[in-house]
């Protein structure tokens, strides 16, 4: 059967056919959104999902070009400093008329103007402030409103809902939210109860957000009042959320453009602050911002905790018992300075919270921050000079410590682009709200330099390739000893002509583990290589205008000292545009590893807002199906459901999420209602 179905994909995308291929905007944020994912630990996609709704909301509220500043432009996926400041040049002379008009830019081809337009529009050229604050055209001038309900279950019975089960609550996720944004205003209130969580009234949502916000009313850059999130800098010092990092974009992973002072939306748990924050000027741009909300943290003893959990999930007794159970306080502020040929930058803050926070017992804690409160600050800065961007930061924790960043992007020619950065980050550096760029979690205990290249061989034919060596001069969580090892990246697409595109990805990392050998009747720490590499290929074809194949073949490999495991995986996506009204995604594919250390993970399509990123191991198949209708012009309906098989087990998944049997299946219902 795999054979047959291997055969008939591969036969699909050679059959010759005539039709022109159409520019499709969810393919694009498909891509970008795929692209971002894979700058993370797939061990660990909280951030991934922040990110993923970052840019799913770029699309729904383009940035307009004929009133976007340079540190705005560099945002934009694909846009670098050289085509930012491209675009400016292009913009005084006259203004942009309609996104296309892009490709008149110089830098800027057609290919490009595909890949940004989703997130870009060009508004009204007479879009001039009008009337006065107490103008009611003003405040709502291209106001929007949208409302998001989702509802979310596994179909299979597990462990943990059965009637001597521990979840407290049914096994449905439910999710709500009402945005309003115009150009100076925004308003939300985010809902959601996750599976196992129990209703604590007919409303009773486990966890709320809401935020109001006034935008760009000058000298205002922003006011929020509820919640909000901060992300300065390179991340060293403070740094809410996801960011990107080492992935198929190897120019743009180690510089990264900050997105400052935002309103917060996503139902993450964590990752944000609640209170006031306030932005103001253009040259000198203040923010000062005060946060003060409980969080969830395990107890060590009395009123010592652990530090606040990123999970968010309240489901068992021991759950419940610890539900925001710590006050968390912080207040700090940033001030950054632009010139003409970039812009420098201080930050810091305050943090205490109401307990004693103590790090997990063992030694590779022995530099985590204990106590009550702390603080931190840094200095960041960039600078542009001819087709160089110079980035950097330094921090620095009340402890003394240091962890600094340095990195240049060097547009050497319109085909090639090169990046560099050297990281060094003290083992006793502390500042547990930092997300800098690095191979390990958090900002501490780590040097490395990085090293991307990009280069546009044809017009049709792209190569990327990044190198990272890195060291950790102290010992880590299951290492008993300083470690050091390197990865890389090598990205090729060719695209054969406007409807076929091949891809071939290659990944190597090599890290030292340790384990104990007996030499002489002594027990001894023993250094092992440890290296984990993966190859694949994607096909896609755009058979027609309403019907685009996709094929991936994948191999993976996974070598310790007394460990050789391999895998391989294979899928067909198949994306049919029935009417203009719906969409279909579907997909089959097949796996096999030789142990979960071994393990694939593939990046799905979801529901808008969502991101799912399954891990496949063991011996199956994982097939599913997504819809999206749009009956009305303002409704979009979007259904999935998703199943997954295994051959040879007895049961799936594992404690209070275990299913008896060989079968995991999943459904997702979501509407969008806006106007």
């Amino acid at each position: 059967m795999k054979v047959a179905f291997l055969v008939i994909s591969l036969f699909i995308f050679i059959i010759p056919n005539g039709y022109a291929q159409t520019t499709d905007s969810s393919a694009v944020l498909e891509k970008a959104v795929e692209y971002a994912l894979e700058a993370f630990d797939p061990e660990n996609t909280t951030n991934a999902d922040e990110i993923a709704e970052y840019l799913q909301l770029l699309t729904l509220n383009p940035l307009n070009i004929n009133k976007a500043s340079l540190d705005e432009l560099l945002k934009i996926p694909g846009i670098n400093f050289k085509l930012a400041q491209e675009i400016l040049a292009y913009r005084e002379k006259k203004p942009f008329e309609t996104v296309a008009e892009l490709a008149k830019v110089k830098g800027i081809g057609g290919k490009t103007v595909q890949k940004i337009s989703i997130y870009l529009s060009v508004g009204s050229v007479l879009d001039i402030q009008k009337g006065l604050l107490l103008s009611k055209r003003f405040w709502f001038n291209r106001g929007k409103t949208e409302h998001v309900s989702r509802t979310l279950r596994v179909l299979n019975s597990q462990k943990g809902y059965e009637i001597d089960g521990n979840y407290a609550g049914d096994p449905f996720r439910v999710y709500q939210r009402t945005t309003y944004s115009s150009e100076h205003l925004s308003m939300n209130l985010s809902l959601e109860k996750d599976p196992g969580e129990a209703w604590r009234s007919p409303m009773g949502f486990d966890y709320t957000s809401m935020h109001i916000a006034a935008k760009d009313v000058r000298p205002v850059n922003y006011l929020i009042l509820g919640d909000y999130s901060v992300a300065f800098g390179q991340g060293l010092v403070l740094w809410n959320g996801g960011a990107f990092g080492k992935g198929n974009d190897v120019i743009n992973a180690v510089s990264r453009s900050e997105r400052g002072l935002r309103p917060y939306r996503s139902t993450l748990e964590s990752g944000f602050q609640r209170g006031i924050a306030l932005s103001f000027g253009k040259t000198l741009e203040t923010t000062l911002f005060l946060s003060s909300k409980k969080e969830t943290a395990s107890v060590v003893v009395d009123d010592t905790i652990r530090f606040p959990s990123a999970s968010g999930f309240h489901r068992t007794e021991t759950e419940l018992d610890r539900r925001y159970n710590t006050q968390i306080g912080m207040m700090g502020g940033r001030l950054r300075y632009s010139f003409a040929q970039g812009w420098i930058g201080l930050t810091g803050y305050y943090f205490e919270s109401d307990k004693y926070i103590l790090p997990a017992s063992g030694l590779q804690n022995k530099y985590a921050f204990s106590g009550k409160s702390l603080y931190a600050n840094g200095l960041d800065y960039t600078y542009f000079w001819r087709n160089i961007a110079f980035t950097g930061e330094l921090g620095r924790s009340q402890n003394g410590a240091f962890a600094w960043l340095q990195s240049l992007q060097w547009i050497i020619s319109e085909e090639t682009e090169f990046s560099l950065g050297i990281r060094n980050y003290d083992k006793k550096y502390q500042s547990p709200f930092s997300n800098g760029f690095g191979e390990g979690s958090g900002t501490q205990n780590e040097f490395g330099i990085y090293t991307g290249l990009s280069h546009q061989i044809t017009d049709s034919w792209l190569v990327r390739v990044y190198f990272d060596q890195y060291e950790f001069p102290w010992i880590r969580f299951g290492v008993n000893q300083p470690t050091k090892g390197y990865d890389w990246l090598a990205y090729s697409e060719y695209r054969f002509d406007r409807k076929t595109s091949l891809t071939l990805l290659g990944r190597f990392e090599k890290k030292e583990d340790d384990r104990i050998e007996v030499i002489d009747s002594r027990e001894v720490d023993v250094l092992d290589p440890q290296s984990r590499w993966s190859v694949r290929s994607d096909l896609m074809h755009q058979l027609t205008p309403r019907f685009r194949l996709r094929f991936r073949l994948e191999r993976v490999g996974f070598y310790d000292f007394d460990q050789n495991d391999k895998g391989w995986s294979l899928y067909q996506d198949v994306r049919w545009n029935v009417t203009k009204n719906l969409q279909i995604d579907a997909r089959l594919a097949f796996f096999e590893t030789d142990s979960f250390d071994a393990r694939i993970y593939q990046y799905e399509n979801d529901v808008l807002y969502a991101m799912l990123n399954p891990v496949l191991s063991g011996q199956g198949q994982r097939s599913y199906i997504l819809m999206k209708y749009s009956p009305l012009r303002k409704l979009d309906l979007w259904f999935k459901y998703d199943i997954s098989v295994y051959e040879n087990v007895n049961t799936v998944g594992s404690g209070n999420d275990e299913i008896q049997g060989n079968m995991r299946s999943r459904a997702t219902f979501q509407v969008r209602y806006s106007f």
